[in-house]
């Protein structure tokens, strides 16, 4: 087609466009507003979109699954250890001090009206009884998160065709950078866990193509509800179910049933959950909502970095940030595979599933506070790259393209290390604060006290937020908005110290 060539130009300018603009609002440089690199990035995706839908296909390749040896499980949760081993250390902070309090008086239901998460908290319990203590909670967090890169990588599997592209869907996975919120903060374990289950539901279902037997459909509903226990963003799971085996063009009738049954139970819990919600997750779906959760979700994986990392070295999401453009370029410019369309699009589309539940109250600061709603479209965001490689008609194309995914690995797992500091200095802050106040022989012979200026977060990592009456149970004393002037003090943390309240 003669449409073809200028579409091709079109496209290289529009993401060249994007790397520019990109490149300047991350690094400062003119004076770029956020909206101008979103609405760059919408016109390169919808024309490089249109080019792909135009451009002739390659006759497919053999679509070999490569199969997963042995053991290979232990090996991504040692990998998971190795990158997370700060994290075994960082101990309670905010919400963690107020779930262990439940877990310890075996309340496993209703955390309030919006929230039922029991099976993660029954996890907790039983670290707890075994006395893993708090570095046993890190620790399910950790091999959890090694897990679910594991599955990423096997998830990748069909569409990847060859064992570099399985491990590097995995690895992409393991080592994003907003995943520190989730895998470092022991209350993380809602959002680790229930990802976990969703990919273990998406695997199992693809079992019904092969041989459907009680077993695996019992499995399968198991672990679709199990997600569910976990978190109430596992709602999207028969959605992700269908996605997949759409994009597989795999439909055993056992699986439409199973996933119509799951798709009304769910449906029905997200209308209870509605009913019951907070104002805040019952806004009107407003444009304003809609754009800041579709321009949050993408911009948050393609620049997965804390405000300080992007002020210090603002070349590495510059880079990472244009190897993702040049990966998505090359993969609209060049002839793909037979069936790329379907593994992209379904690709693409969980990677907004992921984080549609929370379309009314979804934002992910400067500071990564909120990256935890990142953890399950990071998976579809590591599908998306793998497929757009995989199925580059050009030998060239895939070449560059594995070279630029292995950068951003590296990248991803400098930024994870650099991530977790945060989470260290907070915990930093919560000893000093503690330890000061056991040697306070002040709001010792008060028992009863009231402080000012309690640490909220440090550079995004939680810290006191919630949970601080509980923390100072924990030292002896009774934190009261209500105590008396005198037994009233202000926390100064440049002074590591109580001062009175004039």
């Amino acid at each position: 087609m003669a449409l073809l060539w200028p579409l091709r130009m079109l496209t290289v300018a529009l993401g060249a466009r994007v790397a520019l603009l990109s490149a300047a609002y991350l690094s400062g440089w003119l004076d770029v507003r956020r909206y101008q690199v979103e609405s760059a990035a919408v016109a390169f995706i919808l024309i490089g979109a249109l080019l792909h839908f135009l451009t002739g296909r390659n006759p497919a390749g053999e679509r070999r699954t490569a199969a997963a040896s042995s053991g290979e499980w232990a090996i991504w949760c040692a990998a998971s250890l190795a990158l997370y081993w700060p994290s075994l250390w960082v101990g309670p902070l905010s919400d963690d001090f107020v779930l262990v309090g439940r877990v310890q008086e075996g309340r496993f239901g209703l955390v309030h009206s919006e929230f039922f998460r029991p099976l993660p908290l029954l996890a907790w319990f039983g670290i707890l009884r075994m006395h893993g203590g708090l570095v046993g909670l890190h620790l399910l967090n950790i091999l959890a998160h090694g897990l679910v890169a594991f599955f990423a990588s096997r998830l990748a599997a069909p569409i990847a065709m060859s064992r570099l592209g399985t491990f590097a869907a995995g690895l992409i996975v393991l080592t994003f950078p907003a995943a520190v919120e989730a895998v470092t903060w022991a209350s993380g374990v809602f959002d680790v866990t229930a990802t976990l289950l969703v990919l273990a539901a998406v695997l199992v279902a693809r079992r019904y193509a092969v041989r459907t037997e009680r077993s695996t459909r019992a499995a399968m509903l198991l672990c679709a509800v199990g997600a569910l226990l976990c978190k109430e963003t596992a709602v999207v799971v028969p959605a992700l179910v269908a996605l997949d085996a759409w994009a597989a063009r795999r439909w055993p009738r056992a699986l439409l049933f199973d996933v119509a049954g799951l798709a009304v139970m769910f449906a029905g819990v997200g209308v209870v959950r509605l009913l019951s919600a907070s104002d805040m997750v019952r806004q009107p779906l407003t444009k304003y909502l809609v754009q800041r959760w579709l321009f949050g979700t993408v911009g948050g994986l393609a620049v997965p970095w804390h405000g300080q990392v992007i002020g210090t070295w603002p070349w590495i999401p510059v880079a990472g940030a244009c190897l993702t453009i040049g990966v998505a370029a090359t993969f609209f410019v060049t002839r793909s595979a037979a069936g790329a369309s379907r593994s992209v699009t379904a690709a693409a589309a969980w990677l907004l599933l992921g984080s549609l539940p929370a379309v009314t109250f979804f934002f992910v600061a400067p500071d990564l506070q909120g990256s935890r709603y990142l953890y399950l479209p990071a998976v579809g965001c590591a599908l998306l790259l793998v497929t757009m490689v995989s199925q580059t008609g050009s030998a060239g194309g895939r070449r560059l393209g594995t070279a630029a995914i292995a950068v951003l690995i590296l990248f991803g797992t400098m930024g994870a290390r650099e991530h977790q500091q945060y989470w260290q200095e907070a915990a930093a802050a919560r000893d000093v604060l503690l330890n000061a106040a056991r040697a306070d022989g002040r709001l010792r012979a008060c028992g009863t006290v009231g402080i000012r200026g309690l640490p909220d977060t440090i550079e995004g990592a939680y810290v006191l937020r919630n949970g601080a009456d509980v923390a100072f149970a924990n030292t002896g004393l009774t934190l009261s908005a209500t105590a008396s002037p005198t037994c009233t003090f202000n926390w100064d943390a440049g002074r590591a110290a109580f001062a009175a309240v004039p």
